[in-house]
């Protein structure tokens, strides 16, 4: 189909366009363990289930500085002339401290439920992984199945082809373009087919 455009702006009058088919584009990675490598790396929610295991790591951290005692130290030091009765120069420390003994168990409940979290975030990302791994690996067979589907119909296509080349009989004509069609069709099926793997695939490595 060829369109003639004259009245796109920024292109010269008469400009003759074509709608030219892209490329098949090709599968850029060599086995399924280089796209599970990537969608580990890029994908959202393993980075979001890591977050969550930090956040309830420095929880577990923050309970566990409750059992510490708490000291607090001040001095000061005061040199004074203004009044003859006092001591011109006065210097003072102190400490102070405090400890709970008894808490009816509070901190180790929360201790607990914190560890509880602690587990629940690690095993949200074991899972999240194990996910992203099975996603990536059918993802990968599947475009490769594409790719081995599209070039068997390819071939059949250039064999239809030559067989309606060779047909002598009207009847073996119609046969032979009949299987033609058929061919193309399963071509672009194919085509269509190994593009989605293509979409689905590169949409998986390449998250943000």
């Amino acid at each position: 189909m060829i369109l003639r455009c004259g009245w796109i702006n920024y292109l010269p009058p008469c400009t003759v366009i074509g709608l030219v088919e892209p490329p098949m584009p090709a599968i850029p990675y060599t086995c399924a363990d280089q796209v599970i490598a990537i969608a580990m790396s890029n994908h959202p929610e393993i980075s979001s289930a890591e977050h969550t295991i930090a956040k309830a790591d420095a929880a577990l951290k923050a309970g566990k500085l409750d059992y510490m005692p708490s000291v607090a130290a001040v001095g000061g030091y005061l040199n004074q002339t203004g009044q003859s009765y006092m001591q011109e120069n006065i210097g003072f420390v102190g400490i102070v401290g405090s400890y709970t003994f008894v808490d009816w168990g509070k901190r180790r409940n929360v201790i607990r439920e914190r560890c509880n979290l602690v587990a629940m975030a690690n095993l949200k990302l074991q899972q999240t992984q194990d996910d992203v791994r099975l996603q990536a690996i059918k993802a990968f067979n599947e475009i490769v199945s594409a790719d081995v589907a599209l070039k068997t119909a390819r071939e059949l296509a250039g064999l239809r082809a030559e067989a309606l080349k060779a047909a002598k009989t009207p009847k073996d004509m119609m046969l032979a373009a009949k299987d033609r069609m058929t061919a193309d069709i399963d071509v672009i099926k194919c085509e269509l087919a190994y593009r989605q793997a293509y979409v689905q695939l590169m949409t998986l490595a390449c998250q943000s």
